[in-house]
């Protein structure tokens, strides 16, 4: 046999043997070994451990945990905060580690699919999503999409405003909840610090700074949804609350208006 062909056979083998080696020590750590915990990215888990000792044998220094590259499965996305109750007021943001791929998300319970609404920024706040289910998928081209991720968010209510109690357990004796606070932004809108609503300042026909002017507009379903759309107070997008939004702006330690005068004056 040729000293050439010896060469090619001896570099033959050795590759062989590594391939035997690496498929080798694959099918012990992920089929011989008990798997405690099974987050490739949870440090903490025996596939976590497992599945780094495989890409130092690849030489891989890639920031993704775990094998999802090489099995071509986009990772997972996750949310940022996690989902749950939460007690500050944060938007949502959603990424995934497979650089290069797009999240899609849903927010009404549905599973997203690669039609779905594409995750540009960050979401609402944790109060506009609270109690919804949101779901978020990333694809990439050339790999298969990762697993859904779904979360449900919670918040705690608002305070009512209540003082005095009239039953046990009532809001005039619990006094829990988010404490209501205001900033008035200075062009004529006001933003509600518990929940992130921007509000306009004054009703929709008064003037001036104090709402003084001008006489407050009475307009059908119809009219107030075409005002609304039309309106481009402080550079904004504006539209009509939902009934839930405009259950947070009662505060019955007032009467006569039940809200606060000192930002939303002359309603």
């Amino acid at each position: 046999m040729k000293l050439e062909q010896m060469k090619f056979l001896r570099e033959y083998l050795k590759k062989a043997s590594n391939l035997f080696l690496f498929f080798g020590i694959f099918f012990y750590l992920f089929n011989c070994q008990d798997q405690k915990l099974n987050s490739p990215c949870d440090p903490e888990s025996e596939a976590y451990r497992n599945t780094n000792i495989i890409k130092h044998i690849l030489m891989d220094d890639s920031p993704f945990c775990g094998l999802i590259p090489y099995l071509g499965i986009v990772a997972t996305p996750r949310f940022n905060p996690s989902s749950g109750n939460k007690t500050t007021l944060s938007n949502i943001e959603i990424s995934t580690t497979t650089p290069g791929a797009t999240i899609h998300f849903s927010t009404d319970g549905t599973n997203p699919t690669s039609n779905s609404t594409i995750y540009s920024s960050a979401l609402e706040n944790i109060w506009s999503l609270a109690g919804k289910t949101i779901k978020a998928i990333a694809v990439r081209s050339g790999m298969t999409s990762s697993e859904v991720l779904t979360g449900i968010f919670s918040y705690l209510p608002l305070k009512t405003g209540q003082q005095i109690s009239y039953a046990v357990g009532d809001d005039g004796e619990s006094q829990t909840g988010v404490s209501r606070s205001y900033t008035d932004n200075g062009d004529g809108t006001v933003k509600d610090n518990a929940t992130g609503l921007i509000w306009q300042k004054c009703s929709v026909g008064q003037t001036g700074s104090d709402c003084s002017g001008g006489t407050i507009n009475s307009n059908d379903w119809d009219t107030a949804i075409s005002t609304c759309s039309g309106l481009s107070l402080a550079g904004k997008t504006w539209r009509l609350p939902t009934r839930q939004e405009l259950e947070t702006l009662p505060d019955y330690s007032k009467d006569n208006p039940a809200i606060d005068v000192s930002y939303f004056p002359n309603t």
